[in-house]
């Protein structure tokens, strides 16, 4: 795929965030759910992993000036 092809940014963000959110709801959902030590240890890590990630992503669209559609 060429540059040219991508997505619009507000639409690549929205796509980007909605990943993310997803990710953090399914680690969410596995704590609630799993008694497993290693499916919880590993729900732990993507939940602090994909928040901080969000984080990041809100701060640098923000700083770019992009909205998220």
């Amino acid at each position: 795929m060429h540059a040219v092809d991508g997505l619009p940014d507000a639409r690549f963000v929205g796509f980007a965030d909605t990943v993310n959110d997803f990710e953090i709801k399914s680690g969410q959902l596995a704590l609630t759910k799993s008694q497993n030590e290693l499916v919880r240890g590993y729900a732990t890590r993507a939940v602090a992993e994909h928040t901080t990630e969000g984080q990041s992503l809100a701060k640098n669209r923000a700083e770019a000036g992009v909205t998220r559609t």
